[in-house]
Parts: structure tokens; C-alpha cells; sequence
């Protein structure tokens, strides 16, 4: 009933969030793309849109809106806080994703993501929201999906460490607080394998 008699661009917002909250993400999407093809220079919808990109498991489409909200960021009243939260979230949701699947070309897509927009929210004085985003998605988590989490983040930290030797390192005592005793390398080569 509001659409025409002011600001459909906020009306069709609305109801691309109300369509997500009600769980119908293909018609949430189908509005914000609509939203986007009529003001394609607004940074709030392609934030809005990563959000049924993340439901319906396209996590390389919500990445690719968040780079499209990146340079529109400063338009936004909230400073692009919102776009940090998104895109945490996204990153993270493709990386568990992918470590379920173990599929590792996503799983290096979701890591580098993670870190490159943990760094533009550092340079743009965005960190706060980005890590309370990423403790707001541990905190949903079901708690047989803690360990994928803990993972992701593991490989995360890994990847951080610019210096290999530095990160075979690090990852050489994280094996060695689980490392089995009576399971010896090959055997554990040969585990992987299985994978």
C-alpha cells in the first residue's frame, strides 16, 4: 500500500527484509534485485541482497555484492558499519559451507575474503563492527557446528601469518596440542587421502 505514495526505494527494502525474516529468500532476492536495477548507486541494497545470497548458500554472489557496496560505502548513514557486518558474515558462511563440502577452492575464496574485509574495516575504522559481527554469528551457530567454526578461523589466523616459515610454524603447534599418540604420520597422510 505505501509503494508510490513516497520513497519506494525504502518501501522495497522493507519488503525484501520482511521476505527474508519470513524465510522466502528467492522473492527477497527477486526485490532487491529489482531495487538495485532502478538505483544501482545505493549502497544499502546490495548489503541488504548479501542476506538471501548467504540463505540460499551463494556465498561468492554475496562477496561480489559486498565489492559492488564497497566503494558506495561513504553514502550510507551508517557509515558502511552495516557492509563490514555483512560481509563477515558472508565470508564466514561460504567458509563453513565449503569446509562441510571440503571444498577447498571455495574454502580459499571464503579465507581471503575474511581477511581482506577484517582489513578495509581496520582502515576504515570499522574493526568494532566487524568482529561484533563475527561473535554474533559464533553465538547462532548450533554447537555441531562449533568445530567447523573453529577451523575456519584456524585457517584464517594460518593465512594471516605473511612469513611461510612463520605459518608452518604455528600450524606445527596447533597439531601438536591434537596430534594422537599412537598415530603416526603416514598414517595420518594416509587418513587425509580418504578425504
Amino acid at each position: 500500500q505505501a509503494l508510490g505514495l513516497g520513497d519506494d526505494r525504502f518501501v522495497l527494502l522493507c519488503i525484501g527484509v520482511t521476505l527474508h525474516q519470513l524465510e522466502r529468500f528467492e522473492e527477497a532476492l527477486d526485490v532487491f534485485d529489482e531495487v538495485k536495477e532502478k538505483w544501482p548507486d545505493d549502497p544499502d541494497v546490495w548489503v541488504y541482497r548479501m542476506a538471501p545470497l548467504i540463505s540460499l548458500k551463494r556465498g561468492q554472489a554475496a562477496l561480489e555484492s559486498a565489492e559492488r557496496a564497497f566503494p558506495l560505502r561513504h553514502k550510507s548513514s551508517d557509515r558502511g558499519s552495516l557492509l563490514y557486518q555483512a560481509a563477515a558474515g558472508a565470508s564466514i558462511a561460504m567458509g563453513l559451507d565449503s569446509l562441510k563440502r571440503r571444498w577447498l577452492p571455495d574454502l580459499d575464496t571464503a579465507t581471503k575474503a575474511f581477511i581482506k574485509w577484517r582489513d578495509r574495516a581496520r582502515r576504515d575504522k570499522q574493526l568494532a563492527a566487524f568482529k561484533q559481527a563475527v561473535e554474533v554469528f559464533k553465538q547462532s551457530l548450533a554447537r555441531e557446528d562449533m568445530p567447523v567454526f573453529e577451523e575456519f578461523m584456524l585457517g584464517v589466523r594460518l593465512a594471516s601469518i605473511r612469513n611461510p616459515f612463520r605459518r608452518w610454524e604455528a600450524l606445527g603447534k596447533e597439531i601438536s596440542k591434537d596430534w594422537p599418540k599412537d598415530v603416526s604420520a603416514v598414517q595420518a597422510i594416509r587418513e587425509q587421502r580418504r578425504w
